[in-house]
């Protein structure tokens, strides 16, 4: 959506606003918006604003369709041009859903995952440590003109909340997410997402339901942690097999 909107709406020099509608106040001409940047930003309407609802898979803004502010709703995603705007495109949170439901099966089938393990910053180039069925490999990924980077924000994992990063925010050691074409031994990614995450390998030894709180025995250093499950956080149950065999180990 948002290189649709970038072109559709013109000259650059007027200021933008880009994210999710967080309240809509119609008889002050006002929105709420998180931004794209992670803000809470009050966005304030001219009289008289041109209010085009844009589909998800539009690639230009003949299939937009007018609509009155009374349709906006939270969770629409928006773009609005000027202050006050004078116009506002808008992407329903149907659509939304839509097309992010499209993209994680995109991600699912050209996605791949590894860890950073070089950078080079001339090319543009990063080296990752990716697992295969035969063990860890080294995969070199290139970044193809007009690649998208974005970083998990602080303690999340979501990736709605990742926000726009560039080339010298990655480290070594960050785990990275990206979707591309893969080319031998090489990896040419449109869209890379990257965090820096610990992965441990632990025994539990206590649940705190009431705080969601786990105590556990990292099993390579012997130390004791805490681990605190949010509100986002995900659980599965082992295989017995597989738990088997990484107790042995």
């Amino acid at each position: 959506m948002c290189w649709l909107l970038t072109a559709a709406l013109g000259a650059a020099e007027l200021p933008r606003t880009a994210g999710v509608v967080t309240a809509v106040d119609a008889a002050g001409l006002r929105l709420t918006v998180r931004t794209d940047e992670g803000a809470e930003k009050t966005v304030a309407l001219a009289q008289g604003v041109e209010i085009l609802s844009v589909p998800a898979e539009a690639r230009e803004l003949k299939n937009a369709r007018r609509i009155p502010l009374a349709d906006i709703q939270p969770g629409d995603r928006v773009l609005a041009r000027g202050e006050p705007a004078a116009t506002l495109l808008v992407m329903s949170r149907s659509e939304v859903e839509r097309k992010r439901a499209a993209e994680r099966a995109d991600w699912e089938r050209r996605g791949i995952s590894g860890v950073i393990i070089g950078l080079d910053a001339g090319a543009r180039t990063l080296t990752l440590r990716t697992q295969t069925l035969s063990g860890a490999q080294p995969l070199v990924l290139e970044l193809s003109e007009g690649a998208v980077l974005r970083r998990y924000a602080p303690g999340s994992v979501k990736f709605s909340e990742a926000h726009p990063c560039r080339f010298e925010d990655l480290q070594p050691g960050d785990q990275v997410r990206a979707r591309g074409e893969r080319r031998g031994e090489r990896f040419l990614a449109e869209e890379v997402v990257a965090g820096a995450f610990r992965t441990v390998a632990a025994q539990v030894e206590t649940f705190q339901a009431q705080s969601r709180t786990l105590r556990v025995k990292d099993l390579e250093s012997g130390r004791r942690l805490t681990v605190e499950l949010g509100p986002d956080s995900r659980l599965r149950r082992m295989p017995e097999a597989m738990a088997r065999m990484l107790a042995v180990r």
